[in-house]
């Protein structure tokens, strides 16, 4: 069994425009704060090569049904070895 991982990718303006939406609506469960954006940007360690072999990118910049057209395009070229 293949275990992959989705990387989603976004401006930094747009993550911290979200998260801020996320505060005020008050809904999420999500524990992600723009306060701490900084120390997460400022600490975060990209994947090793092996790892990276494992994960799609997604950039979250575009229509719901975009980002999963090109994602599912991604899984399909991996697995015929494209």
């Amino acid at each position: 069994m293949s275990v992959y991982f989705v990387r989603t990718a976004a401006p930094v303006e747009e993550v911290e425009l979200r998260l801020l939406r996320r505060e005020r609506e008050g809904a999420s469960v999500s524990d992600a704060r723009a306060v701490i954006l900084p120390r997460f940007l400022a600490e975060w360690e990209e994947p090793d090569e092996a790892e990276k072999a494992l994960i799609f990118e997604a950039y979250t910049g575009i229509s719901d049904e975009e980002v999963l057209r090109n994602l599912f395009k991604k899984f399909v070229d991996a697995l015929l070895g494209k």
